[in-house]
């Protein structure tokens, strides 16, 4: 009995409330040097600020050429119970990224209020992909950033997005359920979506994975038919907020 309450107290209001900083190394020559950090699936609600200046704290400490914001920026259903899209920006407006913070939505802003969420993104000088591409200069390279709308809304459009994109290109997506469809001239992938299935067991992993694919893209690293994602286990939680080993990260990937 106390090890079931240790166990739930720990699930429910400990490690939901943690927040790691992780790196990793992909190699890539077309992109070699290059620094990114990843961070998504917030779900913030109205009383959610601090943990919100805390995550833009440890992003802005990584030192990254470029910030993706991966979606799912506030929770649930119903605007009156979300952190405000303005509220969320204003904080925004202190991230900082040597070439550029970059931002897709997730199904969560598209129910809430999509249109407000790109406008208030937009006026904290992000820039909003929505099934589209930008070329920027990052250490004399020419990269192509290219963010899908959301595929579980039915919003993606891969085609669209990728239209006349020059490589190397980093593709952002909001559900990793797309990766099978992405083209094999995509150097790399990263997407949020699944918190890595907030419970993970061991030997057997993450139960529930809200994923066509099941634990396939459930989270970190995967190479597939020569491709390259990364799926991040995000910050906040959804349905419940539970998490066991499976901390809320942000994460750093230095290509090499």
């Amino acid at each position: 009995l106390a090890i079931a309450i240790i166990l739930f107290v720990w699930a429910f209001f400990v490690e939901p409330n943690l927040l790691i900083t992780k790196n990793i190394t992909v190699k890539n020559e077309n992109l070699k040097g290059i620094k990114i950090t990843v961070a998504g699936d917030f779900h913030l609600k109205r009383n959610d600020e601090k943990r919100l200046q805390k995550a833009i704290k440890l992003i802005n400490e990584t030192d990254a050429d470029l910030v993706m914001l991966l979606g799912d920026y506030v929770k649930g259903h119903r605007k009156n119970r979300a952190m405000s899209f303005e509220q969320i920006s204003q904080n925004f407006e202190n991230l900082k990224a040597k070439n550029g913070i970059f931002a897709i939505l997730g199904n969560h802003d598209i129910w809430i209020d999509e249109e407000g969420a790109k406008k208030s993104l937009n006026s904290a000088g992000i820039t909003v992909l929505d099934n589209e591409n930008k070329q920027i200069k990052i250490k004399n390279k020419t990269v192509t950033i290219a963010g899908t709308n959301d595929m579980t809304e039915n919003k993606a459009d891969i085609t669209k997005t990728l239209k006349n994109a020059q490589n190397p290109v980093i593709l952002m997506t909001h559900n990793p359920d797309i990766f099978p469809f992405v083209p094999k001239d995509v150097d790399f992938t990263v997407a949020g979506h699944t918190h890595g299935g907030q419970v993970i067991f061991p030997i057997i992993g993450a139960v529930i994975v809200p994923s066509n694919y099941g634990q396939r893209y459930a989270s970190g690293l995967v190479n597939e038919n020569g491709k390259n994602i990364f799926i991040s286990k995000g910050i906040g939680t959804s349905v419940l907020p539970v998490r066991f080993n499976c901390t809320p990260e942000i994460v750093t990937i230095t290509f090499e």
